[in-house]
């Protein structure tokens, strides 16, 4: 997962979330103070980075909070770095609704310090019978929650204006801009 994005993909009741998260992001985990988590900082600390993650990164349709299944984390050197240190760790988080959401959102401040680190491209997809929907929007802290897939009379006033930009797939359709 490349820096700074994530993807939401639906399927049913069910939300999988992977997020590229900057390790400047996540608290008391870098020990050395180096800027990057060790494979070790990571494993001594990972109960903590865990639930920091699970609070920090919500899933919500309309107001009701989607149930954390699991969180796991691994760490993402950049290509040309040797393995077993990062400045990106990516994220994956399982969560469940009892039913599809009608009004999903997403809220997320897990934003590092540097400029590059402020936004995160978030993807969500779900599953329709009508075929794949997908949209897309950027958080930022401060807009640190969108709603995805809403239904136009909910659509809040000024979200265009707020940095949101979408795009819908319908079935086998291209993606086109909105707005």
């Amino acid at each position: 997962m490349p820096a700074g994005q994530g993807t939401v993909n639906l399927v049913g009741g069910g939300v999988f979330v992977v997020l590229s998260v900057p390790a400047s992001a996540l608290h008391g985990a870098d020990d050395d103070h180096d800027g990057v988590l060790s494979a070790e900082e990571l494993d001594r600390h990972e109960a903590e980075l865990r639930a920091e993650v699970d609070r920090r990164l919500v899933v919500l349709d309309g107001k009701t909070v989607a149930r954390t299944v699991r969180v796991d984390m691994i760490l993402s050197p950049q290509h040309n770095a040797t393995g077993g240190r990062a400045d990106q760790i990516v994220v994956l988080k399982h969560a469940t609704l009892d039913a599809p959401p009608g009004e999903l959102r997403v809220r997320c401040d897990l934003f590092g310090g540097g400029a590059a680190e402020r936004e995160l491209k978030i993807t969500a997809t779900r599953h329709p019978e009508s075929g794949p929907e997908t949209e897309v929007a950027v958080l930022t802290p401060e807009a640190m929650e969108r709603a995805f897939f809403p239904a136009p009379d909910r659509m809040p006033r000024g979200w265009m204006a707020a940095g949101a930009f979408v795009v819908v797939t319908l079935g086998l359709s291209r993606s086109r801009p909105r707005g």
